[in-house]
């Protein structure tokens, strides 16, 4: 039975691997005032909570009023450690966090594999941290879901556009990209970075984006590219870098977290 599993890699790491520590971390997380907007898609960062979990709960707040309509959600994220070509996809049926078994949608898996983009990759789930550590927020916002996780590799975004395209569904889908902004720059040159990814964001002007700004530009390409056409509203909720947390200002990792809806 283990092999329908892909287990938590970031558990201990990342977040606490005990279940009534992360629980309570996250109750503690989302002790924060809702958001009444009713987000279609969110862009959150991945790092270690103690850096990126407060921002992470305020944009699933978002989430709250709907969480007995969400049925879906389509997580993407890109690859850190594996190159390939395409999107990847998972053969097992549920991945694991400390809160429990996530349910994977294989019907949908199977029917992507249509798509020539679409590549049926494990390994590239077993050591992906990006989208496990969205997990927990989801486990404790939504009521009873399934999972789409999509690993992003190297394609064009109108590959992924025709990805999202055909997921889209209606109100009981919701789409989170899991992405952090620049990268290994000093404090300042970060900031200027990611306020000029923001505005590009904020303005749903993907062309002004630079490879380097974020984890995966072609999947933010395309995000900004699909909220144009289906007419979302942008909102940036939060900028900032891991200087702001730990006073390292040498060499950063900017955050952002962002709403669409």
């Amino acid at each position: 039975m283990d092999t329908e599993f892909r287990k938590p890699i970031a558990a201990g790491l990342l977040y606490p691997a005990e279940t009534d520590v992360l629980a309570a971390l996250l109750n503690e997380l989302f002790n924060q005032p809702a958001h009444n907007l009713l987000a279609k898609i969110l862009i959150i960062p991945h790092a270690a909570y103690k850096y990126t979990g407060e921002m992470a709960a305020l944009a699933y707040t978002s989430l709250l009023s709907r969480r007995h309509q969400i049925k879906k959600v389509i997580l993407l994220g890109t690859s850190h450690h594996i190159k390939f070509s395409g999107v990847a996809i998972t053969s097992k049926t549920n991945y694991v966090t400390p809160l429990g078994n996530v349910p994977i949608d294989t019907d949908v898996m199977i029917h992507l594999l249509n798509l020539p983009q679409i590549v049926m990759f494990d390994k590239v789930h077993e050591k992906e941290h990006s989208l496990e550590l969205q997990l927990p927020f989801l486990q404790t916002i939504l009521e009873d879901f399934s999972l789409i996780p999509l690993i992003i590799g190297e394609t064009a975004s109108h590959n992924i556009d025709e990805i999202l395209n055909k997921l889209w569904g209606n109100d009981e889908t919701v789409f989170v990209f899991s992405s952090n902004l620049s990268h290994h720059q000093n404090y300042n040159i970060a900031q200027e970075w990611d306020q000029a990814t923001s505005r590009a964001i904020e303005t749903l002007q993907w062309q002004f984006l630079q490879p380097e700004s974020v984890c995966n530009v072609a999947m933010l390409k395309s995000l900004i590219n699909m909220a144009h056409q289906k007419s979302l509203k942008p909102k940036v909720l939060k900028i900032c870098n891991s200087g702001d947390m730990t006073g390292i200002k040498e060499r950063v990792v900017g955050y952002g977290t962002y709403l669409f809806y």
